[in-house]
């Protein structure tokens, strides 16, 4: 069936006065999760539907995305200026309602959105209601475990069949993917088994996995109750505020909603992200580019499994860059990722801030590739621009605060210490069984597998877009950002061992610039040797 205009814009505006109403009457969590499934999806059905005729084909993830990043902003800046409670949930909750419903209602008649319903145990998708039983079993597997004693891995707690389930099932989702006919059934698929892997610590810890995770659902309770904390900082709102709005309009704990936050988003964001990127970008194939998802586990240092506005602003890292890439093929507007960015700054601004200024500068690369000058001069100040932000930033903060962070010198003189980034982590012990040594080297090996990777796709299309060698070169960047943050700021209130976190955050997100060279590299390795 397909769904006209006014019965889209009817499931929108049925869904906030739902939400509206759950938040002033109800307070049920059955209600709230039914209005917000039905808010987003009708508001990301009018986005597409409402895209600029002049974007051939607006991937729906990235209306869902664009959305998103529009709450965060909103709820941004209102925190700043006022806070957040009930009445301005209530306002935010409505005003994309106003403006998606007035843009519907003024454009001129469109094709209308496809949206078929197969039947699922039709005989072509057997393998599909297969794999649902085994990612029922493993979840079941998952559940069971649950435990409030000590681990030092929720992995500890799972046995060796669970493991061997796992991957069967993780192959048998790929080969779906490949064969299968309908993508709504290869998104599905994959979504579970990506919530399956990010939300293993989420389900077997009730009480909840981590100390920062501990720390920021302090701080999301203290604002849902007083609306704001002083003094206002420039941290995690952008996390904060979208908790406690959902907990406003939802109804439910507060404690689930923010656990569960960055798994699901995880889920069901990256299938759609990757997918529709590498096919508008590099002309993949969904049938290849859904199961590339999987290639962000393999990067084991990219942790969706725990939420913190860190975890939060790796994912629209992620998000952001496949909505550069979509722009600068042609089928995206450039206020999506710019959007995007913004968000990310108010969730995290380690990672935002080097985000919004390669943002700009992507966008500004395309509309001034064809003059070579321009180009080379934007270029050259936008990576110089993303070198020195962090420590600026970190210098600034503190100084404004009343501390001494650095004491300006060579900083050649401490190459010793920015190498010492590479070393065996502390906290990996020196006579480790076997078993953990091999596991230990593996992790190790990973990530210049991935950077062969994406070596080879960048030696094999570096002539398709000159725009491309931004992202590389903004990789190299955020490592001399890095180096520079290492050997010149000295972090207030941090021991010797932790000194190194924020820099080594710097290093682990430079790699995602080129995660989408790696994932393009992995799938021509992977045709290769297929034949």
């Amino acid at each position: 069936m397909r769904l006209t205009n006014n019965q889209i814009l009817s499931i929108s505006i049925t869904a906030a006065i739902l939400l509206t109403a759950n938040l002033l009457f109800f307070q049920n969590g059955t209600i709230g999760i039914v209005g917000i499934l039905a808010y987003f999806a009708g508001l990301t059905m009018i986005i597409k539907k409402t895209a600029k005729k002049e974007i051939e084909s607006l991937p729906l993830i990235f209306g869902f995305s664009t959305l998103l990043s529009f709450l965060i902003i909103a709820l941004s800046i209102t925190y700043y200026v006022y806070a957040i409670n009930s009445a301005v949930s209530i306002i935010i909750l409505w005003l994309p309602v106003i403006i998606a419903g007035w843009r519907l209602l003024n454009i001129t008649a469109r094709a209308p959105l496809p949206f078929a319903i197969k039947k699922i145990f039709a005989k072509e998708n057997l393998w599909p209601a297969i794999i649902l039983v085994a990612e029922s079993a493993l979840f079941f597997n998952v559940f069971v475990q649950r435990t409030s004693d000590l681990l030092k891995s929720p992995w500890q707690a799972l046995d060796p069949e669970f493991f061997l389930l796992y991957t069967g099932a993780t192959v048998a989702i790929i080969t779906v993917n490949y064969f299968g006919k309908y993508n709504w059934i290869k998104y599905a698929l994959t979504s579970i088994h990506l919530f399956l892997t990010y939300g293993i610590a989420a389900i077997i810890y009730p009480l909840g996995y981590g100390i920062d995770g501990f720390i920021h659902r302090a701080a999301e309770n203290y604002i849902l109750e007083n609306g704001f904390i002083t003094p206002k900082q420039p941290f995690y709102i952008g996390q904060y505020g979208l908790v406690v709005w959902l907990k406003h309009l939802t109804a439910l704990p507060l404690f689930y909603l923010d656990v569960f936050l960055v798994p699901v988003l995880a889920a069901v964001t990256l299938p759609a992200t990757i997918g529709a990127t590498l096919e508008k970008t590099f002309g993949i194939a969904k049938k290849y580019g859904i199961s590339l998802a999987f290639f962000v586990p393999f990067i084991f240092f990219i942790n969706l499994n725990l939420t913190t506005p860190h975890n939060l602003g790796i994912l629209f890292l992620i998000i952001t860059l496949g909505a550069i890439l979509t722009h600068i093929s042609g089928y995206l507007p450039r206020s999506a990722p710019l959007g995007l960015a913004a968000a990310t700054l108010a969730i995290h601004p380690l990672i935002g801030t080097p985000l919004l200024i390669f943002t700009i500068l992507a966008i500004l690369a395309k509309k001034f590739q064809s003059n070579k000058t321009a180009f080379a001069a934007i270029s050259a100040v936008g990576l110089l621009k993303i070198i020195f932000a962090a420590p600026l930033l970190f210098y600034v903060y503190f100084f404004i605060a009343g501390n001494h962070p650095t004491a300006f010198a060579n900083p050649f003189d401490k190459i010793r210490s920015f190498l010492e980034l590479f070393q065996r982590p502390y906290w990996y012990s020196e006579n480790s069984p076997l078993i953990f040594e091999w596991l230990y080297a593996w992790e190790r090996a990973l990530p210049p597998l991935a950077m062969i990777f994406g070596l080879f796709a960048f030696i094999a299309i570096r002539q398709k877009n000159k725009i491309l060698w931004l992202f590389p070169l903004t990789a190299l960047a955020l490592g001399l950002s890095a180096f520079f943050l290492r050997v010149s700021i000295i972090f207030p209130n941090l021991n010797n061992l932790e000194q190194s976190d924020y820099p080594l955050r710097l290093l682990k997100i430079s790699a995602l610039w080129i995660l989408p060279l790696m994932m393009w590299g992995a799938h021509r390795i992977a045709l290769f040797i297929i034949g």
